[in-house]
């Protein structure tokens, strides 16, 4: 294989690598920002890891997957892996996805009095 045809199938490799990644990311035009809810719920598996941090919150009325932000901005924000611990009582103010009515983005969540900002 020549030089010039290896650099082609290699930048077209990281082309379509970044292509599959980006297309993936989901985005926020599937969540309704006309109608914010307030849950409040007990944590039931929580998830820190990328793309974005995420938990089950059951409510009274039924189990929410609730996406947060990426880990680094919940670091950053002072919201650690062990403050959304399974067992805690969390309240979250979000929107809700428009095909998913269990589904969850939040834009804050209060737990043990403190109340981070994720977007």
């Amino acid at each position: 294989m020549t030089r010039s045809r290896r650099l082609a199938v290699v930048t077209l490799a990281i082309f379509l690598a970044g292509a599959g990644a980006a297309f993936a990311h989901h985005g926020w035009g599937s969540y309704n920002s006309d109608k914010a809810l307030t849950l409040t719920g007990t944590i039931r598996e929580p998830v820190y890891e990328n793309p974005h941090t995420g938990l089950k919150l059951e409510t009274k009325d039924k189990v929410w997957v609730v996406v947060l932000a990426p880990p680094g901005r919940m670091n950053n924000r002072g919201l650690s892996a062990e403050m959304i611990g399974a067992g805690k009582t969390a309240t979250v103010l979000g929107y809700p996805h428009k095909t998913d009515a269990a589904e969850l983005r939040a834009e804050w969540i209060a737990i043990d009095g403190t109340t981070t900002q994720l977007r």
